[in-house]
């Protein structure tokens, strides 16, 4: 959750006892009389000067006497404390917006071609997000902030939001079809996500279109055209363990066992190819510079296998 700043401006002046107030304007009404008598023999004795031919400067004294008084400073009251809100209140106060969960990039890319079924799976549900008045923002911490999204009452108000997100793309380019939600999340009946099968139909770019209401997202996507050879060349890259100088072994030695890292067609479709295939080689993805946990330096026995692995990749069967 980022952080929110802001400030409450609750302020107050102090009032000032009664003796004090009354001294001060009696110490005040004096002043001015002197000041005002002051002025007057000031002026009465330029007035005598100048009738001589000789104008005398005011003393010292005559200009203390006419001096203004300082203003008062205002004095302000100690801040209040805040008062932090209901859970309840801050899910109220909380904008709530559609986002498609597979696309952290902005960016989606899949392929087609080869005779191989290229699918992936748009996730899309509505979030609250932290874009909530600073005075409420201020008053929770990061704790605050992850109970809250664990909630019931958070899942709720997600969960209500669901009959209104729509998706939608070009029939050109894919064929759709929604999961049901009790095959998506079986144990949980507030799943808040609405869960599309994408086939893609052909090459090139289009946009997926995410929506709620009024607030619209759009989801540039690429569909690479990839060939029969390429399958077949990443696939024996993915299977077998090349030796020789730069051992490496089998991809699904690793990914095929239980537990093994995700690299569905899902959580691929939000990188490009040279991002997957840095990541395979190198073990960080180049788009943002993401690192495995494990380390990740694959090496291939052809040239053909290094432009295959991904597209083989991406013809996999896609998980939810």
């Amino acid at each position: 959750m980022k952080t929110l700043s802001g400030a409450f401006e609750l302020m107050r002046l102090i009032n000032t006892p009664v003796s004090l107030t009354l001294s001060l304007s009696l110490s005040l009404s004096l002043s001015l009389s002197l000041a005002i008598s002051a002025c007057s023999n000031g002026d009465a004795k330029v007035s005598r000067a100048t009738q001589q031919g000789t104008a005398k400067p005011e003393s010292s004294e005559d200009s203390e006497a006419t001096a203004e008084a300082p203003p008062k400073k205002a004095v302000t009251a100690p801040k209040a404390p805040a008062v932090k809100p209901s859970d309840a209140e801050v899910i109220s106060k909380m904008i709530w917006k559609p986002i498609m969960i597979n696309s952290e990039t902005g960016k989606m890319f899949t392929g087609f071609g080869g005779g191989a079924a290229f699918q992936f799976t748009v996730p899309i549900m509505v979030v609250g997000d932290g874009s909530i008045p600073t005075e409420i923002g201020n008053t929770l911490s990061p704790e605050d902030f992850e109970r809250i999204y664990s909630s019931q009452e958070f899942a709720q108000k997600a969960h209500a939001f669901r009959a209104k997100l729509l998706v939608k793309v070009d029939p050109t380019f894919f064929a759709m079809e929604e999961i049901p939600a009790a095959e998506v999340n079986p144990s949980n009946p507030l799943d808040p996500r609405r869960v599309f099968l994408a086939t893609t139909l052909k090459t090139g770019n289009t946009n997926i279109e995410v929506s709620m209401n009024d607030i619209v997202l759009q989801i540039p996507t690429t569909v690479a055209a990839y060939t029969a050879q390429q399958l077949s060349d990443g696939r024996a890259r993915y299977t077998t363990a090349v030796g020789g100088a730069s051992p490496s072994p089998s991809c699904q030695s690793c990914h095929g066992a239980a537990g093994g890292a995700n690299h569905s067609p899902t959580y691929l479709a939000q990188f490009g190819d040279a991002a997957i295939l840095s990541t395979i080689e190198t073990g960080t993805n180049s788009e943002d510079g993401f690192k495995t946990s494990v380390a990740h330096n694959m090496t291939f026995a052809t040239p053909a296998q290094k432009a295959g692995i991904v597209a083989y990749l991406r013809s996999l069967p896609p998980l939810p």
